[in-house]
């Protein structure tokens, strides 16, 4: 049985870097439901950001499971202070180093409910560009 649900694919960026012979390095993931693309200037800088976008994913999880494992004496206030001293600043930094319109779906949805449950201000995101 075929599922009708299709993916939905965005371009990471600004759209003038799409089929821009100066960025000549595709990129991309899934994220399970969507599909996100982005165009580099080469395959060191394309592998660098999905490094940067990697870790930032890795260490979320590394947190969630520290915290929600059985027998974890990670206190809340402690896993409150890893959300905001580490893996905030991370998200900020890969925001700040290549824009706020290359970060992923699931990365600008987690940040944002991290945010929501911390009681901080969400960030604003830019609109992502569907391409199919």
């Amino acid at each position: 049985m075929q599922s009708t649900t299709a993916i939905k694919t965005y371009y990471l960026g600004h759209l003038s870097r799409m089929n821009n012979p100066n960025y000549t390095f595709r990129w991309s993931t899934c994220t399970g439901n969507d599909v996100y693309v982005g165009d580099f200037a080469n395959a060191n800088e394309g592998v660098t950001f999905g490094a940067e976008y990697s870790h930032v994913k890795h260490v979320i999880e590394d947190i969630n499971y520290a915290y929600e494992r059985v027998n974890s004496t990670m206190t809340e206030d402690n896993y409150r202070n890893n959300l905001t001293n580490c893996w905030l600043p991370l998200v900020t930094a890969l925001e700040n180093k290549w824009g706020k319109q290359f970060i992923p779906g699931d990365v600008r949805h987690a940040k944002n409910n991290v945010e929501a449950n911390l009681g901080i201000a969400l960030t604003t995101w830019p609109t992502q560009h569907k391409i199919n």
